[in-house]
């Protein structure tokens, strides 16, 4: 009878304790959402601009300064406006009174910096330039020559993508090419030299002197300048680089030889054009294909 007591009392106590303890243990924290990884601050650079030059006709120039107010990226897939920013154009090193840089020194693979800094990443199709003025002193001391700038923004169309922790090294090359023998210099950009996975030999100068502000007006080397033209038309008309666009009433001959081309152009389809007036032809810098509707 005791052994059987003894027995009850212990299945008792069991039963009894089981829910004390249930009751004092903890119950399991949930498993914490990882912190998001934090934006960079910006202070690390993951892009950089950099200038150079393709033979043309810089041979015939002892200098070609080109002062740069501002450089501009556009995203793809309509991503935004892109983005733009200001620079205080720098004195050429060798020549202290001299604003811009100097064309000269950058032929061939040499490149020097105009802007590093952070930049959102993303894909990216095009870079830009804003060129206020362009100066040219020819080398067989002919004076100053007439160095025309068909548009104050020199672009490259060229995809790239930007991350956050790589740094793109983007080479914007710019040329100066003569229209026909008419002693009409144009300044353009070059797309196939340029982009992000070009070679080049970094000129930069260190501690280079800066100007403040930016210089006074959009001027161009003194002496008759050529006419600037932008318009819309219909291409009638395409022999090799040479087109023949009808514009209202009037037909118009058009060298695309050195423009930069968005878009497939055909005859019949509509394209927006900008360029300068040499011997009467437009010599195009951009030309923009519109699409059929």
């Amino acid at each position: 009878m005791k052994r059987m007591l003894s027995i009850l009392v212990g299945i008792t106590l069991i039963i009894v304790l089981v829910p004390a303890s249930a009751g004092c243990i903890p119950e399991l924290a949930p498993t914490p959402t990882p912190a998001p990884t934090p934006a960079p601050t910006g202070e690390e650079a993951n892009f950089r601009l950099l200038i150079s030059d393709e033979v043309n006709a810089i041979e015939d120039f002892q200098h070609l300064h080109v002062t740069i107010s501002g450089i501009g990226l556009k995203q793809g897939g309509g991503a935004g406006p892109g983005i733009e920013h200001v620079l205080d154009p720098t004195l050429d090193p060798d020549e202290d009174d001299v604003p811009g840089i100097d064309l000269v020194r950058l032929q061939g693979e040499n490149a020097t910096e105009i802007w590093n800094g952070y930049v959102e990443p993303g894909e990216y199709i095009k870079v830009f330039i804003h060129a206020d003025n362009v100066t040219g002193i020819l080398a067989d001391g002919g004076g100053t020559a007439n160095v025309s700038l068909p548009s104050d923004k020199l672009q490259i169309s060229k995809p790239f993508t930007l991350s956050s922790d790589l740094l793109v090294n983007f080479v914007f090359d710019i040329t100066v090419v003569e229209a026909g023998k008419s002693g009409q210099y144009i300044l353009k950009p070059q797309i196939d030299p340029s982009g992000p996975d070009k070679p080049f030999n970094d000129v930069t100068p260190k501690g280079k002197p800066e100007v403040t502000g930016k210089p006074e007006g959009k001027g161009k080397p003194e002496g008759e300048e050529a006419e600037e033209v932008e318009f819309e038309g219909t291409i009638d008309i395409i022999e090799g680089d040479i087109w023949t666009m009808s514009v209202d009433d009037e037909t118009k001959k058009v060298d695309v030889s050195e423009a930069e081309i968005e878009g497939e152009p055909a005859e019949g389809l509509e394209a927006e054009v900008e360029g300068i007036v040499v011997d009467d032809t437009i010599v195009a810098s951009e030309v923009e294909i519109k699409e059929e509707e």
